[in-house]
């Protein structure tokens, strides 16, 4: 119902607009006053409901897109000026001031010499440059004032933003091994957490689903953790995240953010890491890294292994090393439960890591 009204509303400014050109032209062309604007004639009155109609239609169409065009432009600008202090705003608005009042003081100078037209346009000229150019002045001055204030700042995160930038997706933080990494220092540069990725998590974390409930809040914990300990910036730039509004896939939005700031992106989807590479994207993958430390096992060793279980033949059985590497140990289905010398086969490398084959010693 209010759509509908608001409809009604729009139509009837429109139309009111549309009779007041009605009535501008009728004054144009009779060369009369408004007051003395009459409608006598039936061609007078179709026309009149002709603008009405015709201007009713275009601002009932157009208006509600113009509007939510100027609410935008209102929102990015708000967001804009979140990051400017009033100090600055302050120094910029006395720095066009200054420049005013000097256009000012130009303008009475030759005020005498010059025709009305003339002196109009030169003087307007006169006052767009100097108000212009003193707040360029007065800006160069912010700027350089933060420069002073920042500099021992900027010399202390040196060390620490030294190295290529990082963007972190939302399976690393759910999977929590990113933190240890972290923490052993195998990890260099500026580690940047997009908002989009922390919507994800929160979506996750807000899950009516009890296991992905459970992850969600694991991982947030996982990023206050590494919020405390290490200097993680979480990304909320409008000016390179805007673009990104229209983008439905949060693996494409982490693409395109760190090609633009030419950052490694860490991930242990293996997906987003195929499509990563193809992009020309260097990839940190976890999964990765998890099976390049695992300790080397050659064919002709020895090695001691709990065998928990039956493998798939009926003399098989499986154990484990203690990084999760499993094991099929031929002639192990009596030793269940046991602890036993074996001796490596062979080794087979597949998508999911390591396979170990291996037989009792005698």
């Amino acid at each position: 119902m209010i759509k509908k009204l608001y409809a009604v509303l729009l139509f009837i400014i429109g139309g009111i607009i549309g009779s007041l050109l009605f009535c501008a032209l009728q004054m144009k062309l009779k060369d009369i006053s408004f007051n003395e604007v009459v409608v006598t004639s039936v061609a007078d009155f179709s026309i009149l409901v002709l603008f009405v109609i015709i201007f009713g239609l275009i601002f009932r169409i157009f208006a509600p897109a113009l509007i939510n065009k100027q609410k935008k432009a209102a929102s990015y600008i708000e967001h804009d000026l979140k990051d400017v202090s009033i100090d600055a705003i302050l120094i910029d608005a006395i720095g066009v001031v200054i420049g005013l009042v000097v256009a000012l003081i130009i303008s009475m100078s030759y005020r005498s010499l010059l025709p009305p037209l003339w002196y109009s346009v030169i003087t307007i000229t006169l006052y767009f440059v100097f108000g212009f150019f003193g707040f360029v002045v007065a800006s160069a001055k912010v700027k350089g004032h933060r420069k002073i204030l920042d500099s021992r700042a900027l010399r202390s995160h040196e060390k620490i933003n030294s190295g290529t930038p990082k963007v972190i997706d939302t399976s690393v933080i759910i999977d929590g091994r990113i933190l240890d990494i972290m923490r052993a220092g195998f990890i260099d540069g500026k580690i940047i957490i997009p908002t989009f990725v922390l919507d994800e998590l929160r979506h996750i974390a807000d899950s009516s689903d009890n296991i992905k409930r459970v992850r969600g809040r694991r991982g947030l914990d996982i990023l206050n953790q590494i919020r405390s300990e290490f200097n993680v910036e979480v990304y909320n730039n409008t000016a390179k995240l805007r673009h990104l509004d229209d983008v439905t896939e949060v693996d494409v939005k982490l693409i395109k953010l760190a090609r633009e700031l030419n950052a490694n992106l860490i991930t242990t989807d293996f997906n987003l890491n195929k499509v990563a590479t193809i992009n020309d994207i260097k990839v940190l993958n976890i999964n990765e890294l998890a099976n390049a430390i695992k300790p080397v096992v050659i064919p002709g060793e020895k090695l001691l292994v709990d065998i928990v279980k039956h493998g798939k033949d009926r003399e098989q059985g499986i154990g484990y090393l203690d990084d999760g590497t499993m094991i099929v140990v031929e002639d192990g289905a009596g030793h269940i439960s046991e602890s036993a010398f074996v001796t490596v086969t062979s080794v087979i490398q597949t998508s999911a890591g390591k396979m170990i084959f291996a037989r009792i010693n005698p």
